[in-house]
């Protein structure tokens, strides 16, 4: 698997501006209200830009050197965590090209449409969430045609849910368990009553799918 890592002021601020738009996302992020006080609905390029600027002095950011410590850390798992996805999604899933943008928001995003995603700055725990959100690329990949009959919420539950299988295939190198949001607790409190049964991922992905759905109904 090849991860890129790197940061980009104007994928910095896509990221603030879409965490600010987002319809469906685990918990408010608190930069996000900052910027609101400071410039209030105005997320302009300009405005955005300036405040991530002064994020970044005020908070003596050495962003250079968070590139190549998250890129080290990532690097010392990686190919472990290549064969653990392998295993379970199968030898369909496609490993090609990922890029993780470095972002200054404390909530991050990810994109299917470029394999990408971003890693926020402030994380002590950058394994972590680098595996959350490439589980979700993976997820999107390979049930791509479940995901997009189902509502948009209730695939989003789905999606989020299943990262609780990270702390089964992956709990000794990401650093901490993927705990999830509490909205997400029953959802996830059926995947580890499924996973020690049956590890098979497409039952999994159904019976969770269904279950997300039914409370949506």
């Amino acid at each position: 698997m090849s991860l890129n890592f790197e940061y980009n002021l104007k994928k910095d601020a896509e990221n603030h501006r879409a965490i600010a738009h987002a319809k469906y996302i685990g918990k408010p992020s608190k930069v996000i209200e900052y910027f609101q006080v400071k410039f209030g609905g105005d997320f302009s390029d300009d405005k955005l830009k300036r405040f991530i600027k002064g994020l970044i002095d005020y908070n003596k950011i050495d962003i250079d050197q968070k590139v190549l410590d998250f890129k080290s850390t990532w690097q010392q798992v990686e190919l472990e965590f290549e064969l653990r996805m392998k295993n379970l999604f199968g030898d369909i899933l496609s490993l090609d090209m990922f890029t993780a943008y470095i972002t200054t928001n404390d909530r991050c995003t990810y994109s299917t449409r470029d394999n990408s995603f971003f890693l926020t700055v402030f994380s002590k725990q950058p394994r972590l969430v680098i595996s959350h959100e490439l589980f979700h690329l993976f997820t999107c990949q390979i049930f791509s045609k479940e995901l997009n009959a189902m509502p948009q919420k209730a695939a989003y539950d789905t999606k989020e849910s299943l990262t609780e299988l990270l702390n089964f295939t992956c709990k000794d190198i990401i650093g901490a368990p993927d705990l999830g949001y509490d909205q997400h607790r029953e959802l996830r409190k059926l995947i580890c009553e499924l996973w020690p049964k049956n590890n098979n991922l497409k039952k999994i992905f159904n019976k969770v799918a269904n279950a997300a759905q039914s409370k949506h109904n």
